[in-house]
């Protein structure tokens, strides 16, 4: 088995390496074939990897939906030379793979501009959302789970894996049994990337405060459901936990646990900001590189939209996020 994320995140770096490479031979006039050989073994190296994960019905994303034509391009060439993947990089074929997988400066910018804009989307409607929850309820509980995979199962589980646990996740959600009854909001993101690369879902889960008190009880009960649905897979980070609320308690950027609307209005913007951190433009690293078809990687609830609400949101949603985690 492979690392799926692990090996897409190793070709994304390798095509920026090369890109990088390639675009200061241009500038600098100096040739780099020593660099440009160490990075076409590299390609090589993952190549099989790569046609194993492709064995999976996924969409690759951006640029990892080019790097099929670089093996294309791999695989002619060593066709026609009778080479083997090991021998390739020692030959005069190198340059023609680097430029393969060349990715222009302007392709990245593009790329990065159209994410923003999403980002900025999800983050408008997201403000909105927070917004309508805190208009409808003077108690809210607040609760942070983030949702992860044991180390040891990263070489089993794919992308696909991935879709069916949250789906089966947001089905408990919106059906509000067990340790989601009394839910009055939620709003959750997947993401690829921090120290391991691997996938992982912050999960944002707004209770009714007249009906519950104890937020790390039901942390830790949604964290134990993650397990199961994933079947063992799975682990989880309780941010309700003393030891992580602690810190932000005292320097009081706490926006977790029980908020009174009227009587603690500095922790209902702290909660907002919290809220926010599901929708960062900058976070372009942990986008996802590879969807299974019409997945989404972001959702919250449902509620219908004022005008006023919408000028609100417009104006938090702009705001810059310090955020202490």
């Amino acid at each position: 088995m492979i690392n799926e994320s692990a090996i897409l995140i190793a070709i994304e770096q390798l095509m920026q390496k090369v890109s990088s490479t390639l675009d200061q031979e241009l500038k600098t006039k100096r040739h780099y074939a020593q660099k440009l050989r160490a990075y076409t073994r590299q390609c090589c190296d993952l190549i099989p990897a790569f046609k194993q994960l492709r064995l999976h019905e996924i969409q690759l994303m951006f640029p990892l939906d080019r790097f099929q034509g670089v093996v294309d391009v791999v695989d002619r060439i060593c066709l026609q030379n009778n080479l083997s993947y090991n021998e390739l990089p020692y030959t005069d074929h190198y340059r023609l793979i680097c430029i393969a997988m060349h990715i222009f400066p302007s392709l990245w910018k593009r790329e990065q501009a159209s994410f923003r804009e999403q980002e900025m989307q999800n983050r408008l409607g997201l403000a909105a959302y927070i917004a309508d929850i805190f208009s409808k309820h003077s108690y809210t509980l607040w609760v942070r789970v983030e949702l992860k995979y044991l180390t040891e199962s990263l070489d089993i589980l794919s992308i696909v894996d991935v879709a069916a646990h949250l789906a089966k996740l947001r089905k408990r959600i919106s059906d509000k049994d067990t340790c989601f009854n009394g839910l009055v909001g939620f709003a959750w993101a997947l993401e690829q990337g921090g120290g391991t690369g691997a996938y992982h879902c912050h999960l944002l889960l707004i209770y009714n405060g007249s009906k519950y008190q104890w937020d790390h009880d039901l942390a830790e009960k949604v964290g134990l459901l993650w397990v199961e649905i994933t079947q063992g897979y799975g682990c989880y980070r309780n941010l309700n936990s003393y030891e992580h609320r602690k810190k932000h308690i005292d320097n009081g950027t706490d926006g977790l646990g029980m908020i009174k609307r009227e009587k603690n209005p500095d922790k209902v913007k702290n909660a907002k900001i919290l809220a926010l951190y599901l929708a960062v433009p900058e976070k372009f690293d942990q986008r996802l590189r590879a969807k299974v078809y019409g997945m989404k990687t972001f959702g919250h609830g449902q509620f219908k939209l004022s005008p006023y609400l919408l000028r609100q949101a417009a104006r938090e949603a702009d705001e810059n996020i310090q955020l202490p985690f």
